[in-house]
């Protein structure tokens, strides 16, 4: 979890984490929580979440600037 709170600050050093593994991560630890205190709906959502967040940044990352990922799942093949 400090890892990514650091890489949000920006206090990581340039390229040691890929842009958007630090929300993974976040995320993860956010699952665990919920799975370690017997919060199966959030655990549930945040399972959601990181697929949304996957699907969405692999997109992201595959187009050009000023491009638009299509909505839903569909879109990443």
């Amino acid at each position: 979890m400090r890892r990514a709170i650091a890489a949000v600050q920006g206090f990581l050093p340039e390229g040691s984490m890929r842009r958007h593994d630090w929300i993974f991560d976040m995320l993860s630890d956010l699952q665990d929580y919920a799975r370690a205190n017997d919060l199966p709906e959030l655990a549930a959502s945040v399972r959601t979440t990181l697929a949304v967040a996957r699907r969405e940044t692999a997109c992201r990352d595959a187009l050009g600037e000023g491009d638009t990922c299509p909505a839903g799942p569909e879109r990443i093949h």
